[in-house]
This record gives structure tokens, C-alpha cells and sequence, in this order.
């Protein structure tokens, strides 16, 4: 089995990184909430290109599970964090329009059926990978809803497509193209952002040590010129005596 290289640090990497930063870990899941938020507002802008009704109910349904989510990410996060959480969403662009086509907009849900598949395998990785039972229980049961996303999905971009098998499996492969390279793009980031970190802190943790040295050489020469002019007093006042 093929582990993509974000799952591979989700599992190795994270555990780690928030052990050592306990405050990363309520940022992480807040992060998870907006990103869920998003996904159902920008669902919900889609409502428009869809005429069959079952398939407008089957994504409105998508959407109210994607709010659900982002509560439950939300809710967790806050039992994480000893401050407050600025959870509300910032500010964000449609990615479907009133300037979209129907094309568009068929491209897009084919990205989001990737996306689906790509969220639910993630969460879990999340899930067995950190060890906190309030949090794998949360990120099984979103997996479970993305797992049923990513099902359903595929049937309405299938449905959506006319039942064109070719031009559903067309769009999904350039989707997944695209996913892929972005992630590929991010994983490049987030590796190089660790290993500056790692040789900066190198950088500090030798640097700290010379000016330590540096001020405890000052500090002992200081001391000794002291102790000289005290001997040097004493004498001057045995002189003087």
C-alpha cells in the first residue's frame, strides 16, 4: 500500500509536534473547523447549478454534515486551549460564482469528491496516530461521514455528468492531478519550514552558549579586579597604621 507523504507526517510528525507545543494542538483542530466551514459554504454556493431535487437534497445534506463537523472540531479545540479561540471565519473568496458555468462548477465538485477521499484517509491517520481518546473518537466519526461523502459524491458527479462514465473518470483524474501537486507543495513547505526551525534553534542554542561563556568570563575578571583593589585598600590602611 502506497503512504502519501502528508499522511506520513501526520503520523510520524505530528504526535511530536504536539507534545513538545501543547498550544499547537488546539490551533491544529480550530484549523480543521475552519477549513470544514468553508467547504459547506462553498457547497452551498453550488445549490444553484443543481436542478435535479434529489441531488440538491443529497448535497444540502452534504453541507449540514460539513457544519457539524466544523462544531465538532470547534468544541474539541476549546477543551484544548486555556484562552479563547477566534473561530469565526475570515476572509474568503467563492471559488464558484455568479461569473462560473456549469463546467466550472462540475471541475469543482469533481475536486471536492477528491478532496472527500483524500480528508476521510487523513482522519484517520489522525485518529490512530494520536493517542487521546477524545480526539480519535472525534476523527473517526468524521472519517465515517467523509467515507460516505466521498461515496456519495462520486455518484452525484456521476449523475451530474449526464452518466458519462468517461468524462466523470476525466474530471476526477485532473482533479486528483491538481490535489496532488498542492499537497505535494505544501508537504515541500511544511519539511523545509521544520528544517529551518531545527538549524535556527541550532543557531540560538550555540550562540546562547557563547554569550554565556562570553559574561561569566566578564563576570569572573570583574570579580578578581575587585578583590585586587580590596587587597590594595588593605594594604594602603596597614601602611597608614
Amino acid at each position: 500500500m502506497k503512504i502519501k507523504l502528508n499522511q506520513l507526517l501526520i503520523k510520524k510528525l505530528t504526535p511530536l509536534i504536539w507534545k513538545i507545543f501543547p498550544a499547537r494542538k488546539a490551533q491544529a483542530i480550530s484549523r480543521f473547523s475552519m477549513i470544514e466551514k468553508d467547504s459547506a459554504v462553498q457547497l452551498l454556493e453550488c445549490m444553484k447549478f443543481v436542478g435535479d431535487n434529489k441531488i440538491k437534497a443529497d448535497l444540502f445534506q452534504h453541507v449540514l454534515e460539513e457544519f457539524h463537523h466544523a462544531d465538532l472540531f470547534e468544541e474539541l479545540a476549546k477543551n484544548y486551549s486555556d484562552k479563547h479561540l477566534n473561530l469565526s471565519i475570515n476572509s474568503r473568496e467563492n471559488i464558484i460564482n455568479e461569473n462560473s458555468t456549469h463546467e466550472d462548477f462540475l471541475k469543482f465538485y469533481a475536486y471536492v469528491h477528491v478532496g472527500e477521499s483524500d480528508v476521510n484517509e487523513d482522519f484517520e491517520v489522525y485518529a490512530n496516530a494520536i493517542d487521546d481518546t477524545s480526539i480519535r473518537r472525534t476523527f473517526l466519526k468524521v472519517a465515517a461521514d467523509e467515507n460516505r461523502h466521498e461515496v456519495g459524491t462520486d455518484q452525484i458527479l456521476f449523475e451530474l455528468c449526464n452518466n458519462d462514465k468517461i468524462k466523470t473518470n476525466r474530471l476526477i483524474l485532473i482533479s486528483r492531478l491538481k490535489r496532488s501537486y498542492k499537497m505535494y507543495t505544501i508537504a515541500m513547505k511544511n519539511i523545509g519550514q521544520i528544517v529551518f526551525n531545527f538549524y535556527m534553534s541550532i543557531i540560538y542554542f550555540c550562540g546562547g552558549l557563547f554569550m554565556v561563556r562570553s559574561s561569566r568570563k566578564q563576570f569572573l575578571w570583574t570579580k578578581s579586579d575587585h578583590l585586587d583593589f580590596l587587597k590594595n585598600q588593605i594594604a594602603d590602611l596597614k601602611r597608614e597604621l
